[in-house]
């Protein structure tokens, strides 16, 4: 499982985005929600975003890369799983192990799909368009992104 999300990558210019975009008031919560209720994956929504500040455009065919998919399905999820089930109250060093591992799962996954579009050129694309193919749902993070 490790292998496949092993990468060179890890710290790169869309893994920066994401932690400054993340830290901005009312986007984490925003994202979570989406990914809780929409069943929508916050490092897709990430991406959409930093491609779309870029110009890049995010196509239908973009959103079936198997590696990060397979990343996301082998790592991501479970862990994730696993520390929503862990009693951060009772074992709060396990609790934050997992969150640990679930960070740095989700930081291989982004790698990947940074892997997969850094050598893409702009193209007009912006992030109204690229959130568009994840979610109906894209007002209240747009307005969080832009404040």
């Amino acid at each position: 499982m490790a292998a496949q999300c092993a990468t060179d990558t890890l710290n790169n210019p869309l893994w920066q985005y994401a932690l400054e975009v993340y830290g901005r008031p009312g986007v984490a919560p925003e994202l979570l929600r989406l990914q809780d209720e929409q069943n929508c994956d916050v490092l897709w929504l990430l991406t959409a975003l930093w491609l779309g500040e870029r110009g890049i455009t995010l196509t239908p065919e973009d959103l079936s890369l198997s590696r990060h998919d397979a990343c996301r399905h082998d790592r991501i999820l479970p862990l994730r799983a696993q520390r929503r089930a862990c009693d951060k109250t009772s074992d709060p060093e396990a609790y934050e192990a997992l969150k640990k591992a679930e960070l740095n799962a989700e930081q291989q996954g982004l790698a990947l799909l940074y892997q997969a579009f850094s050598a893409r050129e702009a193209d007009g694309g912006n992030a109204v368009a690229n959130l568009a193919l994840l979610t109906p749902e894209t007002q209240i993070l747009l307005e969080l992104i832009r404040n």
